[in-house]
């Protein structure tokens, strides 16, 4: 009995000493390179009829709404500190509730990335020049531009590894241009898990 667990404490050891070590160090945009998949989520709130949000982020007169969504696609870094993204999104919309409402949008999406690694040693990864395209639900046939999205990286020392995150309460503006125009503004939080498959 003692001798497993000797060796259940053994092994126990190598696997922390081993993430730690994945984590040591801190990676380049070099090291940033490579198909990583994706999965992750968000929460966000959405002025109503396109007004903008008041100061301190106060609701206008037309009030807001909730929605959360998951994330799952690819994220390609090319090295260099630029790259793009696909995702497919699922958007539940919370307010609707009632008999014979969509609550569910289904979404495809791209932008292009670029990230950096600045002096305070802080990677910041940028979605940029996003498309929108909804698939089913509510949205389905819309197409939507975003303005972009910020976010904030960390990295094991090897790079197989990214945690992204946007939790700093910034104004979102996004612009639909099919069937008609519309603009929607919305505070999103985000968090994403990556991990690298592959290295072209």
């Amino acid at each position: 009995m003692e001798k497993v667990s000797a060796s259940a404490l053994c092994i126990s050891v190598f696997i922390l000493l081993s993430a730690v070590h994945a984590f040591a160090g801190a990676p380049t945009a070099i090291t940033l390179r490579g198909d990583y998949y994706f999965v992750g989520s968000r929460s966000c709130v959405y002025t109503n009829g396109g007004q903008e949000f008041l100061a301190n982020f106060y609701l206008p007169s037309n009030g807001g709404n909730t929605r959360t969504g998951h994330y799952e696609g690819v994220l390609h870094l090319n090295g260099d500190g630029t790259g793009d993204v696909n995702y497919k999104l699922i958007q539940y919309y919370l307010p609707a509730i009632n008999a014979g409402q969509q609550t569910i949008g289904y979404w495809s999406n791209s932008c292009e990335v670029s990230y950096e690694k600045l002096p305070n040693g802080f990677i910041i990864m940028n979605f940029i020049l996003c498309e929108d395209t909804g698939e089913a639900g509510i949205g389905s046939g819309h197409i939507w531009v975003d303005d972009g999205i910020n976010m904030n990286v960390t990295a094991s020392g090897n790079g197989d590894v990214l945690l992204l995150s946007n939790t700093y309460p910034a104004i979102e503006h996004t612009t639909r241009l099919v069937p008609s125009f519309s603009e929607l503004y919305r505070i999103c939080s985000r968090t994403f898990t990556a991990i690298r498959q592959s290295i072209r």
